[in-house]
């Protein structure tokens, strides 16, 4: 699993890179800038998202669309084994779960695709057909399991907005919520609790962090796509003091640190 595999499955796939023999994120930083190797839709953490049983480095943990372990090892070895499970779960994602009915089916692509209100929506209607026979009974019975599944879903993705806020991360934040509010319209209490998020992006006290973020980010893509050579660290040490006080700013002390530039 690489940044290849970042780059060719794009959205379908998250990777996270976890250190793993004790060193700083700091550390990390600098050790994944240098080889250009930070960018793009991974991350990098120096703590371990899920417990691997696997032995030696390098060593992966695949989760499947309902966050389930289905896969560990090495990836290099495992490389044709992982590829393919990551290819049957894109396939899951993009057409439903195998196991669910032909009617379900449409209602999972929804659901997997952010459309939570039209999933539970369509999921209702089957919840609330007559029943005429055990088939019938069945199928309300997996719609309605549907729904609570996908609620939950929708209720973790305007959670994840708001951890996006509380970690600085303001304007990913801004640009994930506007697809959460269409995916979520019509769901009253979602609805509410994204509108406090709005809120609180959209206040006076957030918009200098918004605007140094916005030029950050400018600078990063850069940074990651060029290489050090392009963005001098004298650009970053001013951007730095320009932007002061704000959690961008710290992000671009933390930056010149990892380019071996004391602030």
């Amino acid at each position: 699993m690489s940044l290849q595999d970042q780059a060719e499955f794009g959205d379908d796939l998250a990777i996270v890179f976890a250190e793993v023999q004790g060193h700083s994120i700091e550390e990390v930083e600098a050790f994944g800038l240098k080889r250009g190797w930070l960018g793009g839709k991974s991350h990098w953490t120096s703590e371990r998202p899920v417990r691997s049983d696997a032995r030696g480095i390098p060593n992966f943990v695949l989760l499947d669309v309902d966050g389930r372990r289905i896969l560990e090892g090495n990836p290099i070895s495992m490389k044709k084994q992982l590829e393919e499970a990551i290819r049957a779960q894109i396939a899951i994602r993009q057409k439903g779960p195998t196991d669910a009915g032909k009617e379900l089916k449409p209602i999972w692509r929804d659901a997997f695709k952010g459309k939570f209100a039209a999933a539970i929506e369509a999921a209702q209607k089957l919840l609330d057909k007559p029943a005429n026979g055990a088939d019938d009974v069945a199928l309300a019975e997996a719609a309605a399991k549907a729904i609570d599944d996908i609620q939950s879903r929708a209720a973790a993705a305007v959670a994840r907005v708001g951890r996006l806020v509380e970690a600085g991360q303001f304007a990913r934040a801004a640009d994930l919520l506007g697809d959460v509010e269409k995916g979520i319209a019509g769901l009253s209490d979602l609805e509410q609790n994204a509108a406090e998020i709005r809120t609180r992006l959209s206040s006076d006290e957030l918009a200098p962090e918004l605007a140094a973020e916005k030029a950050l980010l400018k600078i990063e893509r850069a940074l990651f796509e060029k290489g050090v050579e392009a963005v001098p660290a004298k650009a970053l040490a001013k951007f730095a003091e320009k932007h002061a006080n704000t959690k961008a700013a710290a992000r671009a002390q933390r930056l010149l640190a990892a380019l071996g530039v004391k602030a």
